[in-house]
């Protein structure tokens, strides 16, 4: 009743006007059960029905032509309270104001919901804007994970270098500690020959000891060491 939806209505009833009405859950229809009568009523009942983008869908579904017919015969005043719904319910999509303008203008100067129908998949603008953030995401995910690939690789290729540059500082080594090997087996062969053929000149050790020393410019541990080495006991 509507005395029970006025504060203290009870206290001067009087001036409060009293009548029953009837709450109708508009959701416990179908769109095509609400435009049964045909009427302006119905198709704002079947608008007010929209509260989330998965609504728009059901609205493809109508007649397009019953729904003109609607609005064709409908006095100007209805025709506000309709486009003052669409403007509400574009309002409640995020639809752009200059959108909005052009399905209001259209209503009103051609009495056609068509134009409004033809757009409802473009008018879901929350879904856009939702998929278009999950594919910003996705696109900000691959390219840090693309920059991760190119840091790996970059690591990977430092290591690869740092490698290349140890074998070849090993492969110097190597080279340089082969050619020291060589030259100090060329130098121990001719020392041995040197003591050899002194030897058979009959020098004393002692003698053949001074003459290694000076020749090869060796330390006395050294020399006596080739001495003791190469010297034959005869």
């Amino acid at each position: 009743r509507l005395s029970s939806r006025i504060c203290m209505s009870d206290k001067w009833p009087q001036y409060v006007p009293e009548f029953q009405y009837h709450v109708v859950r508009i959701h416990d229809y179908t769109d095509q059960e609400l435009l049964e009568k045909k009427d302006e009523m119905s198709l704002l009942m079947v608008l007010n029905k929209i509260q989330k983008p998965g609504d728009l869908q059901s609205l493809q579904h109508l007649v397009v032509q019953e729904v003109d017919a609607i609005m064709k015969e409908s006095p100007d005043s209805v025709m506000d309270i309709i486009a003052g719904t669409v403007t509400s319910l574009c309002r409640k999509l995020n639809v752009p104001e200059k959108e909005t303008d052009d399905y209001i203008s259209k209503i009103r100067k051609e009495r056609r919901m068509g134009y409004l129908f033809e757009n409802m998949e473009k008018m879901d603008i929350q879904l856009e804007r939702r998929l278009r953030k999950e594919a910003e995401e996705k696109a900000e995910e691959a390219v840090k994970k693309a920059e991760e690939m190119i840091n790996e690789a970059e690591e990977m290729i430092n290591e690869a270098e740092e490698m290349i540059k140890k074998a070849e500082e090993m492969k110097k080594e190597t080279e340089e500690m082969k050619k020291e090997a060589a030259e100090k087996a060329v130098e121990e062969a001719r020392i041995e020959f040197y003591i050899e053929a002194l030897q058979d000149t009959s020098y004393s050790f002692e003698t053949v000891f001074d003459l290694l020393k000076k020749k090869f410019s060796l330390d006395d541990e050294k020399a006596g060491q080739l001495m003791q080495r190469y010297w034959t006991q005869k």
